[in-house]
């Protein structure tokens, strides 16, 4: 790694400097009104130069947060002629299973006033999320204005907003600009008198409407405080397709549908509480469409200290499901909820089991209790199936669910000759059991015992992939499997 710093004055000097002009950045945000020029004088006369690669102290230390770069480079002047310029760059950023191939950014001094641009880029020819991503701002006498904008591997526009923040007396006002945004691929009309304030008293106030020719419109709005509550806000979302979101934002799963949701917070004797209302029409998820999802949400903080939700869900117009639990923000945090799964589809599993040339029907019912902490959880309870399949037409199989009640203990499954059972009544037993105290590597040991069980079974019609009949007898002991 190179390092060259170089200062007039030395390390002192700059230290003085850096100390005066935090002093004097502080006192001018007090008075909301910001001098570039008078700032930009008292700059102390400084120069660092840093290029690395991924063998050094950064490199490891962000290896240590989980973090990999193959390189990075910054290079920064100052001083009270020409102000702030410099810019960095990093190359190939690898975070878990995001990855950016390059990341540039540049600060300069321009007519007195500071500017700011970034570039994110993925290049098409080597990374599964290739996109163009860029961010430019500058800073204002009383505040700042920026503009952010997402451009995809065909170069076709899924965002482009801008926001202006001005200090006010009495807190900072954002206005959304230009009148012709981009989001979500969609170009949105939004309201010329749009703000969102947020007071020095912690209130909020908001009018923002962005409307799309199709009807897709997003809405936030925080009304006047009154006598009951200290902030009063809602934000409204209609018709907004999940497909085209998915295709605009980075790494967020393949998934599709309308979404349509109502959501309402309050503040009242300084604790929040929120209540609303979801649906995704058409959900999706990698191409399979599984139907109409739905959700209700509230949450209410307790006098305790304490934070309590429910939730409910609903696919294709029915209660599938329900939640309710409570975190304890004592010391390091944990929570305490109950589970209930009220003939939740089986079929809502084919959209994870795509490619695979499998599919499940029937109902999955049950009760859970999960407390600990999000790092380890402990789960108890039960899992029964109903009329529950699993099937594929094109190898001719279809296996029919045990019944039997699992139960699961200290996050422990217990499998008791839990059966799946072929049309021609041959088992494939299973004995044993599935681990989760730790939810990022899941423990199987099982037993399993089979004869004569068809695992192909298919006469010849338009899904068959082959036309035969295969049938397999085993018996295994302790097959263990772990699964990360």
């Amino acid at each position: 790694m190179l390092l060259d710093f170089a200062a007039r004055g030395g390390l002192e000097q700059i230290g003085k400097k850096g100390g005066e002009l935090a002093q004097i950045v502080q006192k001018q945000l007090k008075h909301r009104s910001i001098d570039q020029i008078y700032l930009r004088k008292r700059l102390p006369n400084m120069a660092l130069h840093i290029v690395g690669g991924n063998n050094n102290i950064v490199s490891n230390l962000l290896r240590y947060l989980h973090y990999e770069v193959s390189t990075f480079k910054l290079h920064l002047d100052a001083n009270a002629h020409e102000g702030i310029n410099g810019h960095m760059a990093v190359g190939a950023l690898k975070h878990g299973a995001l990855v950016i191939d390059t990341i540039y950014g540049r600060l300069q001094h321009v007519d007195d006033r500071l500017h700011f641009a970034a570039t994110v880029h993925n290049d098409k020819r080597k990374n599964p999320n290739p996109f163009t991503a860029t961010f430019e701002s500058s800073l204002l006498s009383h505040g700042v204005k920026a503009e952010l904008a997402f451009t995809d591997a065909n170069n076709k526009k899924g965002l482009q907003v801008g926001a202006e923040v001005e200090m006010e007396d009495g807190g900072t006002r954002i206005h959304l600009t230009p009148e012709k945004a981009i989001v979500a691929y969609r170009e949105f009309t939004i309201n010329p008198e749009n703000f969102v304030f947020w007071g020095d008293d912690r209130r909020l106030r908001a009018n923002v409407n962005l409307l799309a020719d199709d009807g897709t419109s997003l809405s936030l709005h925080g009304e006047e405080a009154d006598s009951t509550y200290k902030n009063n806000i809602s934000v409204v979302v209609n018709h907004l397709n999940l497909g085209e979101l998915a295709s605009v934002v980075p790494y967020l799963p393949p998934i599709s549908g309308e979404l349509n949701a109502d959501f309402h917070i309050v503040e009242q004797n300084n604790q929040f509480a929120a209540v609303g209302t979801a649906e995704a029409k058409k959900f999706g998820y990698q191409g399979v469409v599984m139907g109409d999802l739905g959700g209700e949400l509230s949450y209410q903080p307790t006098e305790d200290g304490n934070h309590h939700a429910e939730t409910f869900v609903t696919f294709n117009g029915k209660e599938i499901a329900e939640a309710v639990g409570t975190y304890f923000a004592k010391d390091e945090g944990s929570f305490a909820g109950k589970v209930k799964l009220k003939s939740l589809p089986m079929n809502m599993m084919d959209a994870f089991l795509e490619g695979t040339q499998t599919k499940m029907k029937g109902a999955l019912n049950g009760e859970l209790a999960v407390q600990g902490t999000a790092d380890k959880p402990v789960v108890n309870g039960s899992l029964s199936f109903d009329k529950a399949h699993i099937y594929s037409n094109v190898y001719g199989v279809d296996l029919t669910m045990d019944t039997t009640t699992v139960s699961i203990h200290n996050s422990v499954l217990e499998l008791k000759d839990f059966a799946l059972t072929a049309v021609d009544g041959s088992p494939l037993k299973m004995s044993g059991i599935i681990n989760m105290e730790r939810p990022d590597a899941m423990f199987l040991n099982l037993d399993m015992i089979a004869k004569k069980f068809p695992i192909i079974d298919t006469k010849r019609n338009r899904e068959s992939l082959v036309t035969a009949r295969c049938s397999l007898t085993l018996q295994l002991t302790s097959m263990e499997l772990l699964i990360n």
